[in-house]
């Protein structure tokens, strides 16, 4: 396999995600593995930096057997490249006859495979306490979510799921700060309000929808737009700003092939938002919308 082509694809992959490789809402420092106590630097920071965990601890499968645990049997297709310069020596004769060997050092690029801590099994009691941030709640948004009764978890990645009707969420602490932790909140948040016993948008009802698909897209712009208003209403709209611009630059293309998907998009987001901030007691219904005289 060409390692350059895994790299990048890589890269490229999380692009087409919406996601910056390098940058994410929720961090806890540099990735390290935990058997040897050290950070993954260059290319392997941000290699595993766009991995979809809160905790920055990783293992190859012998390194967690070594340390007493193992690798979940349906993690082990989903690890994550780490690559390092492999050094061949190339021998060359300066003279045929005194046979004399010149040569240099080639150097190859390969990679082996790790996976997070939470891929794993058995690794609990392996893994450092960090002290994590100082990120406390904010109240207005916090009220908000709560009153919306939604089913919130603790996880190891921002997502909602469909099918048990649940968010999960890494812990506030682990994120880059307060506002970010609400914004992603607000996004998966918009997410549920699809469900089909609330809004039932097509794009989060139908089962055979792909990820990266056209539809999963548009639902995607949905959350992200429904998480702008949400912060516009909290006061915390400057901190969703650039998260949204990184999320629709990788739509540009989709955008532009069709002009009416962005207005149909922002229009179901209003949805999502009004529908969220009904069940808030603190915040004013917006009011119906004067019909234009035809």
């Amino acid at each position: 396999m060409d390692v350059y082509k895994i790299v990048t694809g890589r890269i490229i992959d999380a692009l087409k995600k919406g996601c910056v490789p390098w940058k994410k809402p929720f961090t806890t420092g540099f990735p390290k593995n935990l058997l040897r106590k050290k950070e993954y630097r260059g290319i392997n920071s941000i290699l595993l930096g766009t991995a979809p965990y809160s905790l920055p601890w990783w293992v190859t499968q012998n390194q967690a057997k070594i340390l007493g645990g193992a690798v979940k049997k349906k993690e082990r297709k989903r690890g994550y490249p780490v690559v390092f310069w492999k050094f061949i020596d190339e021998v060359k004769f300066e003279d045929e006859e005194e046979s004399k060997p010149v040569g240099r050092k080639i150097p190859f690029l390969r990679f082996y495979t790790v996976f997070n801590v939470a891929q794993c099994d058995g690794l609990d009691d392996k893994i450092p306490v960090e002290t994590g941030k100082d990120n406390i709640p904010i109240e207005r948004c916090a009220e908000i979510v709560t009153a919306t009764g939604a089913t919130i978890k603790d996880g190891n990645a921002a997502y909602y799921t469909p099918g048990i009707d649940e968010i999960s969420i890494p812990a506030i602490q682990t994120f880059v700060s307060s506002e970010k932790y609400y914004s992603t909140l607000f996004h998966e948040l918009t997410h549920w309000t699809g469900h089909n016993t609330r809004l039932a948008r097509d794009e989060v009802v139908k089962t055979t929808i792909m990820f990266g698909s056209a539809d999963y897209s548009k639902e995607e712009l949905v959350a992200e737009m429904g998480a702008a208003f949400l912060s516009g209403v909290t006061g915390i709209a400057e901190e969703t700003v650039q998260a949204s611009a990184s999320y629709i630059q990788s739509w540009l293309k989709r955008l532009e092939q069709n002009p009416k998907w962005v207005v149909l998009a922002a229009g179901q987001a209003q949805k999502a938002t009004d529908y969220i901030l009904s069940f808030s007691k603190s915040v004013e219904k917006p009011a119906e919308q004067e019909k234009e005289a035809a």
